[in-house]
């Protein structure tokens, strides 16, 4: 059902003027709505048309979970109330809730007040479909024993279960950790300690070490990935420059899109045909909009993943992570972009980051662990730990309070941030995982981690001009000619320009990637390089008649498709400069893609 067309939100007191005026059909009852937040660091407000349908069930009877709706509005303290209705728990029981958001993870829900957006709290669902990941997330009740002890701490005392997957290991009792989810889905969840809030618990899987191999590189594992690439059919994508995820995402959801087959592009509003340029372009622009997404944030050239709801829900962090892996494979764009922190999540495992204070992106979170990690003496120290008393219980980290010692502060500082920004991309992570494994992009990285790190984390290797001279073969006419003799003083003109745009000269705000852009669509060197040389080429007065509309007089023209760039055959180098700038900045001549 869609807003404004199959229905109409109207405020309470608009409907109750319309019910005395027209009543209701026989049957029928008004269907209140709430009015909640999306999102969690760039939140929202927005009417909540349909309920979360949350699955419950009873820590004794995991099998056979009963489902309610709940508004994403109501707390923690009234799903209780409702499951203590649901499975007809009296008043004076003690409970604890789990959050069990997947097979193996569980989360106490310690908070009352807090809402079920906040929590994290979201409809449990299974779907069988490559843009959403196989979860399945139960709301658990536990009952306190009549002896005072709690269910699940019986049952762990009596298993000798022993994980042998990494974790992070502070050294003290009630730590918090991460560890390895199990590749196989028919594990059944190990219970957890009362001391553990949050634990991520496997079962030992025991794993054959492979023989050493030879170490490949980088571009020896990006040539045997294209090799697979088909090149006899095409996907279309049909995309808008405004908004070319729409229809990029669009495209790459269909059942009929192959990820080892091409890109057929289609600009909207522009004629040609794709051979190439428009793809290049579009996975351009398409990888700066993916950079912009709710689903990171942080600095430009660190990003990190954040819980986004809406984002989880549509199956985003799939989704980018799908595009970015096709992009790297067919020669485009690399994702240069991500945090280093987030690299050694993907290279890794989640339990490998080692966020800093910095990477904490909510503003009193953040203070409240630089003030831990800056405390110099017991007192500060106290006071410090006072103020993050929350978010200490949350972790349990309270024995490493108790004492101040380098040692331990230190230890406490990394157990709260890694707390803090991991927690909540858990799933999201996994999700983003998920698309980029489409192309088996997360075992090579595993296997190869030190060389795909340059496709991921920035490296600061900006164009130069000499690289950009190099990389263009020239087009010159007949040797000995009027024509190449000009050619070769255009050429001077040419390679001061490079230099001019490199250097920034005479408040030059144009890049060489912005010619390169302008050029060939794509405003990188694909790692392998691009399948031919880009063609420079000279356009003299002479040949305006014959170029037809193709070349204003004076500026230049590019082909991205056939990657040629015709320059203009100009008197004086000022104009040469003025007219390329112009050009370049706002694409004043036609370009045929």
């Amino acid at each position: 059902m869609r807003d404004d067309k199959d229905f109409i939100l109207v405020p309470e007191e608009a409907w109750n003027k319309l019910m005395g005026w027209y009543g209701l059909t026989k049957g029928q009852e008004p269907v209140g709505r709430k009015v909640i937040t999306e999102g969690y660091y760039q939140k929202q407000l927005k009417i909540e048309i349909y309920p979360v349908q949350l699955k419950l069930c009873q820590n004794k009877d995991l099998e056979h979970p009963v489902s309610r709706p709940f508004s994403r509005a109501d707390t923690i303290d009234d799903l209780e109330k409702e499951m203590r209705r649901t499975f007809n728990i009296a008043e004076n029981k003690e409970v604890r809730l789990w959050n069990r958001y997947t097979t193996n993870t569980y989360e106490q829900l310690t908070s009352p007040e807090k809402t079920l957006q906040d929590a994290g709290l979201y409809q449990g669902q299974i779907e069988k479909c490559q843009m959403v990941i196989y979860f399945l997330q139960v709301i658990v009740i536990e009952v306190k024993n009549d002896n005072g002890t709690w269910p699940i701490q019986a049952k762990r005392s009596g298993n000798s279960y022993n994980s042998s997957s990494s974790s992070y290991d502070s050294g003290y009792s009630g730590g918090y950790s991460y560890q390895e989810r199990p590749s196989r889905s028919d594990i059944q969840p190990s219970l957890i300690s009362e001391k553990q809030p949050l634990s991520c618990i496997t079962e030992q899987v025991a794993e054959e070490l492979s023989p050493a191999q030879q170490v490949e590189t980088l571009t020896e594992i990006l040539t045997k990935l294209e090799s697979r690439v088909v090149t006899s059919r095409k996907n279309i994508v049909n995309v808008h420059r405004d908004n070319v995820l729409d229809g990029g995402f669009r495209a790459f959801g269909r059942n009929s899109f192959d990820m080892w087959c091409e890109l057929h592009v289609r600009f909207s509003g522009e004629d040609g045909v794709d051979a190439g340029g428009p793809q290049r372009e579009f996975m351009r622009l398409a990888i700066k909009a993916i950079k912009e997404l709710p689903i990171f944030n942080g600095p430009d050239n660190a990003k990190i993943l954040v819980y986004d709801q809406k984002c989880l829900t549509e199956g985003t962090y799939y989704k980018a992570g799908q595009m970015l892996a096709y992009f790297i494979v067919h020669r485009g764009p690399c994702p240069n972009f991500i945090s280093p922190t987030l690299y050694s999540a993907l290279a890794e495992g989640i339990a490998a980051m080692q966020p800093t204070p910095d990477e904490i992106l909510d503003d009193d979170l953040r203070e409240q662990v630089k003030l831990i990690a800056d405390a110099s003496s017991e007192k500060y120290f106290k006071t410090a730990v006072f103020k993050a008393v929350e978010l200490i219980n949350r972790t349990g980290c309270t024995n490493l309070t108790l004492q101040f010692t380098p040692e331990k502060q230190t230890t406490l500082v990394k157990s709260l941030t890694k707390f803090v920004v991991c927690e909540r991309i858990l799933i999201p992570f996994e999700q983003f995982e998920n698309g980029l494994q489409t192309m088996g992009l997360v075992d090579e990285i595993k296997k190869n981690k030190q060389q795909w790190r340059e496709v991921f984390v920035s490296s600061t290797k900006p164009l130069h001009a000499l690289q950009m001279d190099s990389l263009f073969a020239v087009k010159w006419s007949a040797e000995g000619s009027n024509r190449k003799r000009i050619e070769e003083r255009i050429l001077v003109y040419w390679r001061d320009f490079l230099q001019d745009l490199e250097e920034g000269e005479g408040g030059m705000s144009l890049t060489l990637k912005d010619l390169l852009a302008f050029t060939t669509g794509a405003d990188e060197v694909p790692l392998l390089g691009f399948p031919y040389p880009p063609q420079l080429s000279f356009t003299h007065p002479e040949d305006l008649e014959d170029e037809g509309q193709l070349c204003s007089a004076g500026f230049p023209y590019a082909n991205m498709s056939s990657m040629e760039l015709k320059i203009p055959v100009l008197d004086d180098y000022n104009t040469f400069r003025n007219n390329m700038a112009t050009a370049i900045s706002k694409r004043a001549t036609l370009t045929n893609q």
